[in-house]
């Protein structure tokens, strides 16, 4: 489901079968207006689809009630539960103003051709490969855990040339207040990063994937450990509650 540039609501179907020789694929069969309520039923119907095994959407409730309606069995998307509870957990205080932070920097160092040109150069006297920043998008979490990442591969490089006087830059780009949260969240959501990776896949079934990813990422990568601050401690926390009251109301 998404929305076009002239704000309508478009849905689009996407059929995945097993052919004779047990190969798995997948084709898109029709994009409608969301004002077609019943498009989910109607376009399987058009292409004479006899047998629908599954439906899965995302945990939109429009959605829902549209799926319940088909008489189809019903599986909201675990990547976008997944997604919807790791985003309340970014929300919290502390990780949100990183978050924040690390975007200023991100938007310095992309809307300077200077500063942009000195970071590769720094990299380069320092015998390291030339990266640069990475942007987050809003709808996909993961975009933060990469932003992160390539912020704490740059940190060195990033220093030196905020300490460079012949830029003119705010101050408040100094990560060093953050640099040892943003390591540790990485650590943390590194897992998360993981478990969406492999749920995404096109080319095998995941579904049997999804609670044992669950399973393990409750019971052991979301816990607390005596090493974690209070903040990671939270966002484990938040994140763990939010992963089974999401599971526990949805149609598995």
């Amino acid at each position: 489901m998404w929305t076009s540039c002239a704000t309508h609501g478009y849905i689009t179907v996407t059929g995945h079968y097993i052919t004779d020789e047990w190969d798995l694929k997948s084709c898109i069969l029709a994009t409608r207006r969301v004002e077609e309520a019943d498009a989910l039923v109607s376009i399987p119907m058009e292409f004479e689809i006899e047998y629908v095994c599954g439906l899965t959407t995302v945990n939109a409730s429009n959605m829902t009630v549209a799926a319940r309606a088909t008489g189809f069995p019903h599986v909201r998307c675990f990547a976008h539960t997944l997604q919807l509870a790791v985003h309340d957990a970014l929300k919290l205080n502390a990780i949100d103003n990183v978050i924040i932070h690390a975007r200023k920097l991100v938007s310095y160092f992309s809307k300077s051709v200077l500063a942009t040109q000195e970071l590769e150069d720094v990299q380069k006297r320092l015998g390291r490969m030339v990266k640069h920043v990475v942007n987050d998008v809003t709808t996909r979490w993961n975009s933060v855990y990469f932003m992160f990442e390539r912020l704490n591969e740059l940190h060195a490089s990033i220093v030196a040339v905020l300490h460079d006087d012949k830029f003119k830059k705010p101050k408040h780009l100094n990560l060093k207040d953050n640099q040892w949260l943003l390591e540790q969240l990485i650590v943390a959501l590194k897992p998360l990063v993981s478990a969406t990776e492999v749920l995404c896949s096109e080319e095998l079934p995941t579904a049997a994937g999804v609670y044992p990813l669950v399973f393990a990422l409750v019971t052991k990568h979301l816990i607390p450990s005596d090493l974690d601050t209070r903040i990671v401690a939270d966002m484990k926390t938040t994140l763990a509650d939010g992963l089974k009251s999401r599971l526990v109301t949805a149609d598995f």
